[in-house]
């Protein structure tokens, strides 16, 4: 995860005053059931949140004018505790439920690796 804004602090979300809904992050199957929950049902609502989850330690000044700062995140899910699988039929959902308009710049990427289930990955 990408965020690129003025003024972030760990209390904020980029330069926003914390997220007023916040953003859920979990797997869900076929029928759109939660089956894995990484926020334990407590949005992710502020810098704060995410390096709980996921370790984000720097902040970096973008020399651009006016100066903008950045934070990267980088969740490894295997480090948790196991690797995860993600089943036909099942998806991973990001749902954002605030108005990121006002960020300078919001990305997310995921990664992972297909393998047919009969590897045993």
């Amino acid at each position: 995860m990408q965020i690129i804004d003025s003024n972030i602090r760990p209390d904020r979300f980029g330069g926003m005053t914390g997220l007023t809904n916040g953003i859920q992050f979990v797997v869900l199957d076929e029928d759109d059931n939660v089956i894995i929950d990484f926020n334990d049902g407590v949005p992710i609502s502020s810098h704060m949140d995410l390096a709980a989850l996921g370790g984000n330690d720097v902040v970096t000044t973008i020399g651009q004018s006016p100066a903008l700062d950045a934070v990267l995140v980088r969740w490894t899910m295997e480090r948790a505790g196991d690797r995860m699988h993600i089943r036909p039929g099942q998806r991973i959902r990001m749902l954002i439920r605030d108005d990121f308009t006002e960020l300078a710049e919001f990305r997310v990427k995921i990664q992972g690796i297909f393998a047919n289930p009969s590897d045993n990955l």
